[in-house]
């Protein structure tokens, strides 16, 4: 089966898909942001997805739906909490470039999207907040965001640069 665009998105408590069987296509968080996959469903069934470039994919997206054997594919993936850094329109560039160096010591991809710097979690949030507050940045605020909640405004390729990396990043000194 050949896939070449996102149908709809599922909605469990939707009426509609009541009778259908649903069958999942399961994703590593790094593959959501492929246009060229090729792997089975959880029934079995193998699914090669080729999707316009740009284009990604999002946990419950309809990807294949057969009305009338009450079948339908869903997208399963679930992403990485992100560490969501907004920075004040008045930060200056000293905190910036503290703030890029605190980042990249540690090895952390980052994206800046209009004042907003998005970290995927690699390690607990405690030591990331901690990692923050040792450098004492005063003009920014920190908080944590679902990462599927982010993939929904982010272009794919910032989401590549976010969520492609390998899980087992750490911190080493050469």
């Amino acid at each position: 089966m050949i896939i070449s665009n996102v149908i709809g998105h599922y909605h469990r408590d939707d009426e509609k898909y009541k009778y259908y069987t649903v069958d999942t296509l399961k994703l590593e968080q790094w593959e959501s942001s492929k246009s060229r996959i090729k792997k089975k469903t959880t029934l079995g069934n193998e699914i090669a997805i080729s999707l316009e470039r740009g284009k990604h994919l999002h946990n419950d997206d309809i990807i294949f739906i057969d009305e009338d054997k009450k079948y339908m594919v869903v997208i399963d993936v679930k992403l990485k909490n992100v560490l969501k850094i907004s920075l004040s329109m008045n930060s200056d560039v000293e905190t910036i470039f503290k703030l890029g160096h605190a980042l990249g010591n540690q090895h952390w991809p980052a994206v800046l999207d209009n004042n907003v710097v998005y970290v995927p979690l690699y390690v607990d949030e405690k030591i990331m907040r901690s990692m923050l507050r040792t450098h004492n940045f005063s003009d920014i605020d920190v908080e944590f965001m679902n990462g599927d909640d982010l993939a929904r405004f982010l272009p794919a390729s910032d989401l590549r640069l976010l969520f492609s990396g390998d899980d087992t990043t750490v911190h080493k000194h050469h």
